[in-house]
């Protein structure tokens, strides 16, 4: 995940301190963590807004995509 540096906190309350930061520029970071990918971790992440992206595994990626598509589709 990919995601501005003032929500590091959130990171650390999901994912405990034990967890490693590294920075892409000035202002971001990302994170590498195990997760259990879930209509629930989609809707958390959803819930951070556009400062959080997933960037990978790309098959996660995809998935989300389709959470969201679905979702959207819902207000038509």
């Amino acid at each position: 995940m990919e995601f501005a540096n003032y929500m590091c906190g959130v990171f650390i309350d999901r994912f405990g301190k034990d967890i490693t930061f590294r920075p892409i520029d000035d202002e971001h970071s990302e994170l590498h963590v195990d997760v259990n990918v879930s209509r629930q971790f989609f809707g958390w992440i959803f819930s951070l807004g556009k400062d959080v992206k997933v960037t990978g595994p790309s098959e996660v990626v995809e998935e989300m995509k389709e959470a969201a598509k679905e979702f959207l589709s819902n207000l038509e």
